[in-house]
């Protein structure tokens, strides 16, 4: 019998090679593409909304000037995010979290960064997704480790399906079984953050929800750290992940998540990992062609079957 593990792409900041970052447009185009998951990034503006938008200051992708954090949302949303990338693009706006929520209900798997240290970002998040129904349905996989921070709560987690179904289209491995699989189904919500406080503030208010810790090198302290947290998954650097370290993961019943897979070379070394990759999607059409020599020894495999590659 043949083992099979998969892995999943996730577009980060949508669609980025064809649309600008972080905007509707490109996480329209990530779903048309076929990456029902994708990462984005979010903070408050000053009144308190939650916007989605990666540079704690203006300008870089929008014609604003300033921080975030000192504008209104009517006066973000006046901005133009879309003509830095192409006169196409002119007069995109910055998108709501609320925005994203109603949009893409049913349809995508959500990894969020609370990118900003601001101390109502979390309590600002859980309230939405609790008001607008993601809770419901993205249930948090039971790894090893969630089961004994939290032993009250029994098992949140569901089965990925058969290779051919949706939901192993968006499986990934990287943790034990059923979990790694359930790790990133559609529809799902996945909460990050490089701020250890941030992530133990939203994983309290949200305790079913799956939380992802963004790291730079896998350490046994950090796995303490996680495991005493109850997060679900860890997520390193993909140019400082090694077996071991994906081994060491994985032995304390977490999923693995790369971040920064930014060349096809650090696309080679997640996927001979086996870990799920979250790369930056400029390179997306090399990729899908690269993926071909990685598995030239099958006789054929589709567009839509080079999102969950499997491996032997």
């Amino acid at each position: 019998m043949e083992a099979q593990q998969y892995f999943t792409i996730i577009a980060h900041r949508g669609d980025s090679s064809a649309a600008p970052e972080n905007t509707v447009q490109a996480f329209d185009a990530a779903l048309q593409q076929g990456f029902r998951n994708f990462e984005t990034d979010c903070q408050l503006s000053s009144d308190g909304a939650v916007v989605i938008v990666h540079d704690e200051k203006l300008g870089r992708v929008n014609d604003g000037t300033g921080a975030v954090a000192e504008h209104t949302l009517a006066q973000l949303q006046q901005l133009d995010a879309g003509s830095w990338f192409g006169a196409a693009f002119a007069g995109a706006r910055m998108p709501t979290l609320q925005q994203l929520l109603q949009t893409y209900k049913g349809k995508a798997h959500i990894h969020l960064e609370l990118k900003s240290q601001q101390p109502q970002l979390p309590v600002a998040v859980a309230s939405l997704l609790q008001q607008y129904g993601w809770l419901e349905t993205c249930l948090a996989p039971q790894t090893d480790s969630a089961a004994a921070a939290h032993p009250q709560q029994g098992s949140t987690g569901s089965a990925a399906g058969s290779p051919g179904s949706a939901a192993a289209q968006a499986a990934a491995c990287g943790g034990g079984g059923g979990a790694a699989a359930a790790a990133f189904s559609v529809p799902g919500i996945t909460i990050t953050s490089f701020h250890l406080q941030q992530l133990q503030a939203s994983k309290q208010l949200l305790p079913s929800v799956q939380h992802g810790w963004l790291i730079q090198e896998v350490s046994n302290e950090l796995l303490d750290t996680a495991a005493a947290c109850g997060f679900e998954m860890l997520c390193p650097r993909a140019n400082a992940l090694t077996a071991e370290g994906v081994a060491l993961i994985k032995s304390r019943g977490l999923v693995v998540r790369a971040w920064g897979v930014k060349t096809i070379e650090l696309l080679h070394h997640v996927v001979q990992l086996t870990v799920v990759a979250g790369p930056n999607l400029q390179a997306k059409r090399a990729i899908a062609a690269t993926l071909d020599t990685l598995v030239k020894w099958r006789t054929s495999i589709s567009a839509r079957a080079r999102q969950a590659l499997t491996f032997p």
